[in-house]
């Protein structure tokens, strides 16, 4: 699933052709799960909420000796302060929006990181369809706080509503299951 949603990443153009490699920032970072689907040559800001992931992931970047870490940055999505605006070719997070306080300023601040025509891939746990049983055992687990428990303050969202509400991205959204 995930080599399908960056197989277009190695497209996508450098805004600094003075290096001539994208920079890729990832928000939740964790320990470097995406790093095997950029590119072989790319400058990396790793975000991340977690300090303590920062070891492993440069364990993990070792595998990866193109991919040059700029930077490790200990904030939240919602407030990247540290990073300038317009600076960024591509944004990536994996199940974060499920968890922040605040997608809206999650997606504001990816907005104003990005350059023009950069682009936004992510992952999210979202609601299934509606009427699916899946959906309706969803919605209970977020009732009774089950996931939000078992999985850090995570719940199943309506992220699509959510960005299709922001109106500032062009996207495509592909919905893939346990089961894909």
């Amino acid at each position: 699933m995930r080599k399908e949603v960056f197989a277009d990443i190695e497209t996508i153009a450098p805004s600094n052709k003075k290096n001539g490699q994208i920079t890729i920032l990832e928000i939740g970072i964790g320990p470097g799960f995406n790093l095997d689907f950029f590119p072989k040559k790319c400058r990396l800001i790793a975000v991340d909420k977690n300090k303590y992931f920062k070891r492993v992931l440069l364990e993990n970047l070792r595998k990866h000796p193109g991919i040059v870490l700029e930077k490790f940055v200990h904030e939240r999505g919602e407030s990247m302060t540290s990073i300038p605006s317009n600076s960024i070719d591509v944004v990536v997070s994996s199940s974060i929006h499920c968890s922040v306080d605040n997608s809206q300023d999650v997606l504001k601040e990816i907005k104003r990181i990005l350059v023009p025509g950069g682009r936004y891939y992510f992952f999210e746990h979202v609601l299934d369809e509606p009427g699916s049983n899946r959906r309706s055992w969803q919605v209970f687990a977020n009732k009774a706080r089950f996931w939000q428990i078992t999985w850090h303050g995570c719940t199943f969202d309506d992220f699509e509503s959510k960005i299709s509400k922001f109106g500032l991205f062009k996207y495509e959204i592909k919905r893939y299951t346990f089961e894909d």
